[in-house]
C-alpha cells in the first residue's frame, strides 16, 4: 500500500548524505512562515537563520522531539535522523503519529559514491583516494537495511531518486509534503540564486586530501570551508572513475540487483507501506512484480555505464 501524507501529522525528511539535503533545508527555513500558512510547522532551532542565509546546517534536527506538537502537522529535516533509524526510535515515532511518515532521496550509485567520498574529503578529513574508498564503501546494502526496518514497523516510506529531481529539488520536495497545495506555494516560496553546500571540484578535492593526510579534520577549516563559503558559484565539474574499480564497487554494493530493472526508474515489492518516485515522466511508477527485491535501483539512465574505460560523474549543485 502506498503511503498516504495527508494522514501525517509528522514528516521526517531524513536526507541521506549527498542527495540534495542543505538545498532543501535551506528553502525550508527561508520558507518557514509560508510553510506555516499551508498548515504545516517547521520548528526553529538556532540553526534557522543560518540556514535561511542559504548557509549548510544540520536543519532542525536539535527541535526533535522538544518541540512536537500534536495539535500541529510538522516536518523536521536533518541528515541526523538517518543514523537514527533503528528500531526502537521507529518503534518510538509511531506511537507519537501512527501516521508519520518518513521521507528520503538516494541517487544512482556512481553519483553517490563518488559524492559520498567527496564530502568526506571535504569535511571529515577523509586521506584515501576514490579508488581506496570504493573498496570499502557499504553505501546501498546501509539503505537496504534501513528500508527494511522501517517497512517492518509499517510506518509510511518514501523514497525519491535524486538523480532524477536535481534540477527541481524543491518543488518536488513540497509536492510530496503538501500535494495539491505545492504549485500555490511554489508561486510564493523564495529560491536561491546560488548553489547551498557545493560540492568540490576534482583539483579540490585532491588539495584537500592532501592537507587532510597532515592535519586529518581541521583541514576543513584551512581549504574547503572558505572555497564554500566565499565561492558557493564554482561548478563542481566532472570525475574520473576507472572502469574497473567501478565494477568492483558495484558488485560489492548492488551485486545483480540493477539487474532487469525498468530503465530510468526506481522501484520496488510493496510489502508495506513503501512507496518509490521514479523518473519526471513517471515519478510514483511501482514495479513489485519486476522487481521482487525490496529495492531496486536504477543505476544510471545512459543504457551503457561500461563503454569507456573512465566513468565520468558530472558534479551537482548541492549536497
Amino acid at each position: 500500500m502506498t503511503s498516504d501524507i495527508s494522514s501525517s501529522k509528522l514528516i521526517l525528511h531524513v536526507g541521506h548524505a549527498k542527495t540534495g539535503r542543505s538545498a532543501l533545508q535551506a528553502f525550508l527555513a527561508r520558507n518557514a512562515p509560508l510553510l506555516q500558512e499551508f498548515g504545516l510547522n517547521y520548528p526553529e532551532t538556532e540553526n534557522t537563520g543560518v540556514a535561511a542565509k542559504g548557509r549548510p546546517t544540520n536543519g532542525n534536527f536539535q527541535a526533535f522531539p522538544e518541540k512536537i506538537d500534536p495539535q500541529q502537522r510538522q516536518l523536521f529535516s536533518s541528515e541526523f535522523f538517518y543514523p537514527c533509524l533503528n528500531d526502537s526510535f521507529l518503534e518510538d515515532l509511531k506511537n507519537r503519529d501512527p501516521h508519520a511518515t518518513i521521507i528520503c532521496f538516494t541517487r544512482n550509485y556512481v553519483e553517490l559514491l563518488i559524492s559520498a567520498w567527496s564530502q568526506k574529503v571535504k569535511v571529515k578529513g577523509e586521506p584515501r583516494s576514490l579508488s581506496e574508498f570504493s573498496k570499502e564503501s557499504q553505501l546501498y546494502p546501509n539503505l537496504l537495511k534501513t528500508i527494511e526496518r522501517i517497512e517492518a514497523c509499517g510506518l509510511n516510506f518514501r523514497i525519491l531518486n535524486y538523480s532524477f529531481h536535481v534540477e527541481d529539488l524543491e518543488a518536488t520536495f513540497i509536492k510530496e509534503i503538501l500535494g495539491k497545495d505545492s504549485e500555490a506555494f511554489m508561486k510564493r516560496a523564495e529560491t536561491f540564486p546560488h548553489r547551498v553546500n557545493r560540492s568540490l571540484t576534482a583539483a579540490e578535492c585532491e588539495f584537500q586530501r592532501q592537507f587532510n593526510r597532515y592535519f586529518g579534520r581541521s583541514a576543513f577549516q584551512l581549504i574547503s570551508k572558505p572555497l564554500l563559503w566565499q565561492h558557493p558559484e564554482i561548478a563542481t565539474g566532472r570525475m574520473r572513475f576507472p572502469k574497473a574499480e567501478l565494477e568492483a564497487a558495484l558488485a560489492l554494493n548492488v551485486g545483480n540487483q540493477q539487474a532487469s530493472s525498468p530503465r530510468g526508474t526506481a522501484s520496488a515489492h510493496h510489502s508495506g507501506r513503501v512507496s518509490f518516485g521514479g523518473t519526471r515522466a513517471a515519478r510514483t511508477s511501482d514495479h513489485p512484480r519486476t522487481n521482487p527485491h525490496p529495492c531496486r535501483l536504477h543505476l544510471r539512465e545512459t543504457q551503457n555505464p561500461f563503454g569507456a574505460d573512465l566513468y565520468s560523474s558530472n558534479g551537482t549543485r548541492d549536497s
